[in-house]
């Protein structure tokens, strides 16, 4: 359906190296969405704005083989924090649209957890990701309080990360494509249908 190939996708999303991870992460998200694009019109829009973080990932890709290859270049350290602060607002973007096609999917295939989780996790989302597109801008020597700032947000970003994997993972087990039900029959489930 799309669901795994999305969760894998957004797995990419959690690392420390997040710009260098973009690229398979909007390759195995644009996989998903292609199948899922035809269910609702916010499956189309995230589908599009997966080349948003792409085109993110090749940039942090090429800064990292300039630092490999000409660590002298000046102004490498700028050219990190606009691509920082083009992840955030990308990924931001984009699960933005997408939780909102999963909560228009779990509404028509009756999961009200899994669409009242998809609604909660765009807020969620939408705290930590702006946030912390701020706080890429912020370049304040000397000040303590930035340190203990980026360990919240961090520990913030694990939980909005953990919350969005389980809600992907939830729609993967819950929902299935139409046409593709297991019949009660089915010599691969544990129960068989009584007559």
């Amino acid at each position: 359906m799309g669901l795994g190939l999305l969760l894998c996708g957004y797995l990419f999303c959690l690392n420390i190296f997040n710009a260098y991870t973009l690229l398979p992460a909007a390759v195995l998200m644009f996989l998903g969405l292609r199948k899922l694009a035809r269910l609702n019109k916010p499956f189309r829009y995230a589908l599009y704005l997966t080349f948003l973080p792409g085109a993110v990932g090749v940039a942090g890709i090429v800064l990292l083989c300039l630092r490999l290859l000409a660590p002298d270049t000046p102004n490498l350290d700028g050219v990190s924090s606009v691509i920082a602060l083009l992840s955030d607002l990308c990924l931001w973007a984009e699960l933005t649209v997408l939780l909102g096609g999963i909560g228009e999917l779990c509404a028509e295939v009756d999961l009200p957890k899994q669409r009242a989780a998809a609604l909660r996790n765009r807020i969620y989302t939408g705290i930590y990701y702006l946030p912390a597109a701020v706080l890429e801008c912020i370049d304040l020597p000397g000040n303590a309080f930035l340190p203990a700032m980026a360990v919240v947000w961090v520990l913030l970003g694990i939980v909005v990360f953990v919350l969005n994997a389980k809600l992907f993972l939830d729609c993967y087990r819950f929902i299935c494509m139409p046409g593709s039900e297991r019949p009660d029959d089915d010599p691969y489930t544990h129960t068989q249908k009584k007559e």
